[in-house]
């Protein structure tokens, strides 16, 4: 597996360390990052792979999402409880938004198939601030 491809469920992620959230950044912090940006809209993993984006209520395979940047967290209090958000354009409307999945031990049925799914190639991994990037 290379640095840009999808972690996969149950297994240690290359290279996770130098794409983790750093310091004290907890889900709140990198919503709240996201929504700065106008990453502002809900989207939720599905069966079968899909995402739904809240704004128009449209369900569509993870794969014609377009994944703009990627935030991985570790829990606080243990290392292993481990999330990915992703930060996503819907196909359907174009809004932007963020979707939340649980990876390694953390990952339920649903997050496994968005996860296989998802194209993360041109994902940037770092957070805007340490880059200086805007992503408007």
């Amino acid at each position: 597996m290379n640095e840009n491809s999808t972690p996969r469920p149950n297994q240690p992620t290359p290279g996770a360390g130098d794409r983790a959230a750093t310091g004290a950044d907890t889900l709140l912090d990198v919503l709240d990052e996201a929504a700065a940006h106008g990453y502002d809209v809900q989207q939720i993993a599905r069966d079968e792979g899909a995402i739904e984006c809240t704004a128009c209520d449209q369900r569509r395979p993870a794969t014609e999402f377009e994944v703009t940047r990627e935030r991985r967290l570790e829990g606080a209090s243990d290392a292993a409880d481990l999330m990915l958000v992703l930060w996503t354009v819907c196909p359907s409307c174009s809004r932007r938004g963020v979707v939340t999945l649980g990876y390694g031990p953390n990952a339920n049925e649903i997050d496994t198939a968005v996860l296989e799914q998802v194209d993360l190639t041109g994902a940037d991994s770092s957070s805007p601030e340490q880059t200086g990037s805007k992503t408007d």
